[in-house]
Parts: C-alpha cells; sequence; structure tokens
C-alpha cells in the first residue's frame, strides 16, 4: 500500500475554514454547496425561532396572559392524545402513508412507540382519569345507571365529568397543574382548560375577554382561515360523498344523521385547528404541561369503521398537527419541551348486536324476564341522538358569549346556539326527567359492553340472587350468540360464565368447562382487571360483554367500531415518547401506572 501523499503541492484544500480536504473542482464546488446550505439551513433556524418567539410573544401579550410560572430550565411536556387509536391501527397508518410524521419521530428522531394496556374499560374517561390523577376506580363505563337516585349517567354532561374529577382527584395533584388542558374530559388539574368538559361553565372560554381575543386572534390570520374554510368544505363534501356510497356498498353501515354531519365537521376543524394554535401558544410563553386531545378518529372509526380510507384520512389531519407542534417545539425558546402522542384505547372492527339479531340487547333481555316487569334501555340513538362533546362546548360558550358582542351580532349568536341547541340534549333535561319512568331493570349500552340493574334494590345482587328474580335470564344471555361472556358477583367472588364454562376469578376455581377466558390475548390480564371493575360500587349487577371472533367484537350500539370491553386492540393503545426516558411500557396494565411516570420524572 503506497502512502497517502502529504506534499502541499499535490493536496488541494477545499478553502473553507475547518473544511474538508478535497481533490478537484468538482469536489470543491460540492463541498462549498454543502458548506453554504449548512449556513443557511442555520440563518433560517435562528430567523425562524426569532419570528416565531416574536409571533406569540405578541400573541400572549395582546390575550393578556403572563409567562407561566416555574423555572424555565425544567423540562415542560404536551402530550398529545389520538382519541381511540389502537397500537396495531397506528402501524396500518404508517404503512399506508397516514401518519408520515408519526413514522418519521420513530424512525429518524429517537422516540419509541410501544403497546400498552388502557385496562378496563377501555373508555376515555376512565384512561384520561388514570393517567391525569392515578386513579380512576368507580368509572364502570361510558354510560352507566346510578340505583340510588334513579339517573342514567353519560359522559357527555359537564356535570357528571365535575363529579368523576372531584372523585378521583381527591387529594391528589393532577399532573397538568400550571398547565393546559384541550378538548379533553377531564382537565387534570390545569389552570387554563379549553373546550375542556369538567370545566366547562366553571371557567367559560368566549365569556371571558381573553378568549374572545384568542378567537380574534385565531381568525385574523388570512391563511389560517382560508385553510380551514377549505378543509371545512372539503370534510363535508367527503363525507356527503361517503354517505352516497355507502348506500350503495355491500359493506355494513350505520345509520347517518341528516344535516348533521355538517355541523360535526364544523365543530371538529375549528376546534383542531384552535387547539393547535392554543398549544403553540402555551408553548412560547412557557405553560409547563399541555394536554390535548383529537378526537375526530374515534368518531369516524365508530362511524365507518377504524381501518377505513375515511378514517385514516382523519388520522393524517392529526398527523399534520403533530408536524406542526413537532416543529414548533424545536424552535421554542421559553422551555425545553418533551413530546409524547399517545392513545386512550383502541377501536376494534365491528357488527352492532341489533344488525345481527334484528333487536337490541334491551328488547332481547325484555323477553327473558319475569312478566308485567318493566325495562329501560339507554342508547345513544334513542335517549341521546346525535350528542358530540363539542356540541357542549359549544352551547356553553355561545350562551357566555351573547351577552359579550353587540345586539346584532348577539342576535346571530342567538340563532346559532338555538339551531345547536334544539339538536343536542341539555344536562337540565337529565336533571328534569319524570324518576318514576325508571323501570325495575335498566340495560345502559357502552359500545362492545353493557350494564344491567334491577332496581328491586340500591345494593348490588349477587348472581343467585339475579338468578331467582328472573330465572333463565342469566343462562339465555349467556348462550346468546352475540354474546362473549357475562360477569357478576356472588358474595367476595367474581363469576365469569360463557358457553364454554363458567370460573370464580377470586380463587380459580373451575365451576365447569373451560376457562372462558382463553378466547382472550391476556387471559390473565383480563381476570385482573374484570376483578377491578366489579368491585365498583356503580357497576352493573350484571356485564355482558360482546362476542369476539374472526377479529370482529359484537357492540351492543350502532357502531362498526367498538371499544371499552375485551377482544382484538380495544384495549390496547399505543404510546410514543422519546426514548431517553426509558419507560418500561410492557409492565402497564392499567393507564393509572401511567400517573407515577410524569409525576416523578416532571417533578409534580
Amino acid at each position: 500500500m503506497q502512502p497517502i501523499e502529504q506534499d502541499d503541492k499535490k493536496q488541494q484544500g477545499s478553502g473553507i475554514p475547518g473544511g474538508p480536504v478535497v481533490r478537484g473542482p468538482g469536489a470543491r464546488f460540492r463541498a462549498m454547496a454543502q458548506w453554504l446550505l449548512s449556513k443557511l439551513s442555520m440563518f433560517l433556524i435562528l430567523t425562524t425561532d426569532f419570528l416565531y418567539t416574536k409571533k406569540y410573544d405578541a400573541v400572549s401579550r395582546q390575550l393578556g396572559y403572563e409567562p407561566a410560572k416555574g423555572h424555565y430550565q425544567e423540562k415542560g411536556f404536551v402530550i398529545v392524545q389520538i382519541d381511540a387509536l389502537a397500537y396495531d391501527h397506528l402501524h396500518e397508518a404508517m404503512a399506508r402513508g397516514y401518519a408520515p410524521t408519526l413514522k418519521r419521530l420513530v424512525e429518524r428522531r429517537n422516540f419509541r412507540c410501544e403497546r400498552y394496556r388502557c385496562g378496563l374499560p377501555s373508555s376515555t374517561p376512565s384512561v384520561q382519569a388514570g393517567i391525569m390523577f392515578g386513579e380512576n376506580f368507580d368509572i364502570p363505563a361510558f354510560r352507566w345507571y346510578d340505583k340510588e337516585t334513579n339517573r342514567s349517567l353519560v359522559c357527555k354532561f359537564p356535570g357528571l365529568l365535575r363529579s368523576v374529577q372531584a372523585q378521583v382527584s381527591d387529594g391528589r395533584t393532577g399532573i397538568l397543574r400550571g398547565g393546559s388542558s384541550y378538548v379533553n374530559m377531564l382537565d387534570g388539574g390545569a389552570a387554563n382548560a379549553t373546550f375542556t368538559l369538567s370545566a366547562v361553565a366553571k371557567r367559560g372560554f368566549l365569556g371571558s375577554v381573553k378568549g374572545l381575543g384568542f378567537l380574534f386572534l385565531f381568525l385574523i390570520s388570512p391563511f389560517r382561515s382560508i385553510r380551514m374554510v377549505l378543509y371545512i368544505l372539503a370534510e363535508y363534501f367527503i363525507e356527503l360523498a361517503q354517505r352516497i356510497r355507502s348506500y350503495f356498498s355491500s359493506r355494513p353501515r350505520v345509520k347517518h344523521e341528516g344535516i348533521f354531519p355538517f355541523l360535526r365537521i364544523i365543530c371538529n376543524v375549528i376546534f383542531r385547528e384552535m387547539e393547535t394554535f392554543g398549544i403553540i401558544t402555551d408553548m412560547y410563553r412557557g405553560v409547563p404541561a399541555i394536554y390535548a386531545t383529537y378526537n375526530g378518529y374515534d368518531e369516524m372509526a365508530h362511524h365507518f369503521g377504524p381501518t377505513t380510507r375515511a378514517a385514516f384520512k382523519v388520522v393524517r389531519s392529526i398527523d399534520r398537527q403533530i408536524r406542526t407542534i413537532d416543529r414548533i417545539r424545536r424552535h421554542c425558546g421559553s422551555r425545553d419541551y418533551d413530546l409524547y402522542v399517545i392513545s386512550d384505547h383502541g377501536q376494534t372492527p365491528a357488527t352492532p348486536f341489533s344488525h345481527l339479531y334484528g333487536m337490541t340487547l334491551g328488547k332481547y333481555v325484555a323477553q327473558h324476564i319475569r312478566e308485567g316487569v318493566g325495562i329501560t334501555e339507554d342508547l345513544d340513538e334513542e335517549e341521546f341522538p346525535i350528542t358530540h362533546r363539542e356540541a357542549h362546548f359549544l352551547v356553553e360558550e355561545l350562551e357566555q358569549a351573547e351577552s359579550r358582542v353587540s345586539k346584532t351580532s348577539a342576535r346571530l349568536v342567538s340563532g346559532i346556539r338555538s339551531y345547536v341547541d334544539q339538536r343536542f340534549p341539555e344536562e337540565r333535561e337529565l336533571e328534569s326527567w319524570d324518576m318514576a319512568k325508571r323501570d325495575d331493570v335498566v340495560v345502559t349500552n357502552s359500545s362492545s359492553f353493557a350494564n344491567i340493574y334491577f332496581n328491586v334494590t340500591t345494593r348490588k345482587l349477587d348472581l343467585s340472587e339475579i338468578e331467582e328474580l328472573h330465572p333463565g335470564l342469566v343462562d339465555r344471555l349467556v348462550e346468546h350468540d352475540g354474546v362473549a361472556m357475562v360477569v357478576a358477583r356472588e358474595g367476595d367472588h367474581v363469576v365469569v360464565m360463557s358457553k364454554t364454562g363458567r370460573m370464580s376469578l377470586n380463587n380459580q376455581e373451575m365451576v365447569s368447562g373451560r376457562n372462558p377466558l382463553e378466547q382472550f390475548e391476556e387471559p390473565e390480564w383480563a381476570a385482573e382487571e374484570l376483578c377491578y371493575i366489579t368491585s365498583f360500587p356503580h357497576g352493573g349487577d350484571l356485564i355482558v360483554y360482546g362476542a369476539y371472533r374472526n377479529g370482529q367484537v359484537v357492540t351492543f350500539e350502532e357502531q362498526l367500531g367498538g371499544h371499552g370491553g375485551i377482544g382484538g386492540v380495544q384495549a390496547y393503545p399505543f404510546l410514543l415518547f422519546p426514548e431517553t426516558y426509558n419507560i418500561d411500557v410492557a409492565s402497564i396494565m392499567n393507564a393509572k401506572q401511567l400517573y407515577n411516570y410524569f409525576v416523578d420524572t416532571y417533578k409534580l
């Protein structure tokens, strides 16, 4: 091997201070171009950082926001929740090109994405309570019944969510203390809660000068306003085309709600854009903790199915928001932020019970109870038609805004509020129910599972008492082809019944046949969670889970994607986090275990 020539006359430098040694004019040109490009990139980064800082500092000053308290050298965090996107479905979305930002974060930006167990019930209120406060006891479903007050309770109403938060936060610090909450069910102790159900009417957004100023500053940007209008029009016509196509398709479909999709799209698009704007503003004023939920995927997955093009298109729109948030996070000079992208639960592809068997679960139960006993079934389609959390935000905020604007504007605001108000049940309507109409048996459906209550007493009934009260009912439920299993209590024991056998979970004593839980991916984990939820005072006397077979679950509501129970991916969401933190995600059995991680990591 010949030695490398060291003669200065033969060696050609790049001519760039600190640059590499290269040979020939072509190599020198490439080196010069690379050097100029690197300097230009650095200049653009610094310029962008300066412009963003000035812009959002100005926004904060115009809103009257004070800089966030605390030491800015301490790290903050931003949690972005994609409601209902399962771990497996996220990877499918990545593979199909619907989540390029999330894919890039995992492949190039030192992030890890792992599956975790959210616990039972696999629904948003339980999971958010667990993450934000470390407690989700006695949140038995998205919809349940209170025997003592004879009321059906639904986690779409601010009053109930305030009660739930008071219950789970007793003596606990929320992870959002001093921070901000956007479009969540609970506020996590946040100082600023925007479009958050537990804070509606408590901290009005449009009713405040800051809120109106925020809306004005958001809308005054011509590019943002034009983009938002285009999004609204595009989404509406796409939804209309999907609706028409579904009538001529052989695929299962659920009913559409007239002109409501237009209102829903307006709410979703506006809220989505506004919460991103709010997150960016908060980062530039140094807010220590931010938690925002984008829930459009959950709604579309229920309506069309979790792996359909319609649902994944919403994932793509959320992915764009995350790209913006991540870009700003890296330019933000007020505080160093960690980014977490999380889902609260998944959705398993589903077929409605009523589509398969021509009746609802409540009607089936009615056929097998004693003659003369009344039954009430609480369905989203019947009791609370076309209800979405955004509508409640909108009604509450418009009521407050009416008193803040001119008479002409007030008439316009009043007209919009009346239109929305007529199409959504108010919380006050629940207060005015005639409680005598609550019957002896109440069935509350929550997607892929249901709670059944017997009103002969305010306490929970044992299995033997139910069988004595309504002979044959439990057997008829267990034998039904649309039911995976029925769960009840007998004294201190939890009894699980399926077509293959019965067993007691507390002592693993097999009553007969095979283990009813072996049909699921993790029987031991399912057993622990069933023991947990059957201890809830407000859980049903019977808990009925929809059948799971061939990758699909049976739902007791009109939904093509189901969650809340067990079977498929509904209980397996994802957590995307910086790989510098060694989170033992595999050991997480319930979302409430994530609470201690945030408390310990960020010294809350």
